[in-house]
């Protein structure tokens, strides 16, 4: 997730991108891909205006640790690391320092990502502003109370997984009826963005616009009686309940 957002971060040519990772082949790859620099720990938390930290939620408190005893105070410390709240990083870092927790989702790498964020009373509206100038070409940002963040995580972080599941199936299921698979996955990909673009622009509810589609005795009602009946609907609701949990898990 920390590469796909310096992919996108790094598109405006007046923002500096330092990279660090352990394994220095990696910094370094993605320092040529988004012309930025690879860089030590060190020098990484030295020149960071923003500090974005893209780790796994159970080595966070390790991390913030020793960047608590280098950072500056005016770092704005910025956290993806899923079901970790502000306060536990503040603890981990060992000091009060501007904090802005986001959850984006891959899609941020391509600038069609969404992404929430919710912040802590020493971000200024100045440094709210210029975060979001930094973020404007990663897709959609969203102002967030906390509280709210875990279950964004469900639909809208690991949301996309199940739109490529979903992709995959539908490919499938076209190329079974004799069409290639390149052409499969590009027709079911083009009918979801599609579909998804009509949801938001149009402001009709999704039910209505489903029933719009189906045509009594035509053969889209038949597919979504056969999805009813294998628990389409349930089995969407149940993984974002899962990913929900297994969120809240992390953050523990």
């Amino acid at each position: 997730m920390g590469g796909a957002l310096a992919r996108a971060i790094s598109k405006d040519l007046e923002t500096v991108v330092y990279i660090y990772d352990k394994n220095e082949e990696k910094s370094s790859a993605l320092a040529e891909i988004t012309g930025g620099f690879s860089s030590t720990f060190g020098e990484v938390i030295e020149k960071s205006d923003f500090l974005f930290l893209g780790v796994k939620p159970n080595i966070i408190a390790q991390i913030c640790e020793a960047i608590g005893k280098e950072c500056r105070k005016d770092t704005v410390i910025v956290s993806m690391a899923a079901g970790v709240k502000i306060l536990k990083i503040e603890e981990s870092l060992g000091a009060r320092l501007p904090m802005i927790r986001i959850m984006p989702n891959t899609p941020v790498a391509v600038g069609e990502g969404l992404t929430a964020y919710s912040k802590n009373d020493l971000v200024t509206s100045d440094t709210e502003e210029a975060f979001k100038k930094i973020m404007s070409l990663t897709g959609t940002l969203v102002h967030v109370e906390e509280s709210e963040i875990d279950a964004f995580c469900a639909i809208a972080g690991c949301g996309p997984a199940y739109a490529y599941m979903f992709i995959e199936a539908l490919a499938k299921g076209s190329e079974a009826c004799g069409i290639p698979r390149d052409r499969a996955i590009f027709y079911a990909s083009k009918m979801i963005r599609g579909s998804a673009i009509m949801a938001l622009e149009s402001g009709i509810d999704p039910k209505t616009l489903r029933e719009n589609v189906c045509s009594p005795g035509g053969a889209t009602i038949e597919g979504v009686k056969l999805l009813e009946k294998c628990g389409f609907s349930d089995s969407v609701s149940s993984a974002i309940d899962a990913a929900y949990k297994r969120t809240l898990e992390l953050g523990k």
